[in-house]
């Protein structure tokens, strides 16, 4: 981060600062991790209010501490120090806003249901390639993740990939308003965060938010293959380019060869036929890197720098991470889940070449009225993919074994769990050697049963 002088920060609110002004080296939400001269940033959340902390952030040597208006009378001994503002959330954002000003570097966006994080590492990884190149860390895509990326820029910063996350419509344009991208990337719409939308088109236009406020000159990369891609190309101030398997993709892709370590992939870019390998599992991956293929290519990246450097592409945890120990095999895709992607993890299980295959399963969450249907409509997957193990936990657990049985599996290769807690009493089920995936949302806390399987 570039320091920013305490008096332009106040000014951004309308205050007048009184008080010596210092060079700002750290915006913080952490009163526990206060440096000399920071700035705190008091955050509200559901079960936990950072205002508790503001005392001890500016007794610790905190330059000034953002404040929601109708608490500021409960620090008036800090009144100097104080930047009353309506919401905090909202006033970091506007400070990350403020900063980026300053920078005139590309900078890219990148939403989808599914996927969006892992695009995010691999764009970062190819635009490397030819750029100093920030990105979010992990999957820190929220109202507090986006402004801390925009921070971590400095003046070395060539270029800016930012992952944009949303639980309702309105937020994606709130951080777009802020960080001003210049092109964007949506992976797919699917299905995550239905029960507070209520349908895949809603979803689909919260989701295009993303490309309101993009330049002219700018562009975005949208998967051509998913059936709201026409509703983001109609409410995209940029040009939209296409990826996929139909005609209208700028990079088709032509065939896919399932390998042990990756995907092989043969498709045509402009007119012109190319081969590239994607060193990650299952074919959904293929898409995902075919979008940061493309955004990085309309970046700048030359053609063949761009193809060898996907072969070292690394994405984060727990997404289809492969651990091998003594005992099993697993595969650890325990950060989320979705119907799309747990259907996919299911596909590159059944495609793995073992002698016996585990599936661990739980809920999926935030699916409101689809929650029952998706939940069968998985153990059916799970039967048809032939499956050897089904073991499963949580609210929709027998929903997902109904949907097994109705598809052919074995009931006693059916196995409820209940909890995550219980895990350790049925794992003696699955057989040595097994190939295991590990699927659920991240409230079932199914990183738990990673580090079972891993000991």
């Amino acid at each position: 981060m570039i320091p920013i002088k305490l008096s332009e920060i106040f000014s951004i609110f309308d205050k007048k600062m009184t008080i010596e002004d210092v060079d700002v080296k750290n915006i913080s939400t952490d009163s526990r991790t206060i440096g000399t001269d920071d700035l705190f940033v008091p955050i509200v959340g559901e079960n936990f209010d950072g205002h508790k902390f503001i005392e001890k952030a500016l007794t610790s040597g905190a330059s000034a501490s953002l404040c929601n208006i109708d608490q500021v009378e409960k620090y008036s001994q800090f009144s100097e120090k104080i930047i009353p503002v309506e919401n905090t959330l909202d006033a970091l954002l506007k400070i990350a806003g403020h900063y980026r000003k300053q920078f005139n570097f590309p900078i890219t966006a990148i939403t989808g249901s599914n996927g969006k994080t892992t695009v995010k590492d691999i764009l970062v990884h190819l635009l490397s390639a030819k750029y100093k190149t920030n990105g979010t860390f992990e999957n820190f895509n929220n109202e507090i993740g986006v402004p801390k990326t925009v921070f971590s820029c400095d003046s070395n910063t060539e270029f800016l990939v930012v992952e944009m996350g949303m639980r309702g419509k309105g937020q994606i344009r709130k951080l777009v308003s802020e960080v001003k991208p210049t092109s964007a990337v949506i992976s797919m719409i699917g299905e995550a965060h239905f029960e507070l939308l209520g349908s895949r088109k809603n979803i689909a236009e919260a989701k295009a938010e993303i490309t309101e406020q993009l330049p002219k000159s700018g562009f975005v990369v949208m998967n051509g293959d998913d059936d709201f891609a026409d509703l983001i190309e109609e409410k995209s101030s940029a040009p939209v380019y296409f990826f996929g398997k139909s005609d209208r993709c700028m990079l088709k892709i032509l065939s896919c060869s399932q390998k042990e370590d990756g995907i092989d992939v043969e498709a045509k870019y402009k007119d012109k036929k190319i081969n590239y390998f994607v060193p990650l599992l299952g074919i959904h991956n293929v898409y995902n890197a075919s979008g940061a293929l493309l955004s990085a290519l309309l970046s700048g990246v030359e053609l063949e720098k761009a193809i060898e450097q996907l072969k070292t592409v690394k994405i984060s945890g727990s997404r289809i991470e492969i651990i091998k120990t003594d005992k099993y095999t697993i595969l650890n895709d325990c950060y989320n889940s979705s119907p799309s992607s747990a259907k996919a993890g299911v596909a590159i299980l059944s495609s793995q070449h073992a002698n016996h295959r585990t599936a661990i399963i739980g809920d999926m969450g935030e699916l409101g009225d689809i929650s029952e249907s998706s939940h069968y409509e998985l153990g059916q997957k799970i039967g048809e993919a032939k499956i050897d193990l089904l073991l499963v936990a949580g609210k929709f657990a027998n929903l997902v074994i109904e949907g097994a049985l109705s598809a052919g599996m074995d009931k006693n290769s059916c196995i409820s769990f209940e909890k995550t807690e219980n895990f350790e009493k049925v794992m003696d089920k699955i057989p040595l050697k097994s190939t295991v995936l590990v699927k659920a949302s991240h409230a079932m806390h199914f990183e738990n049963i990673t580090k079972c399987l891993s000991k």
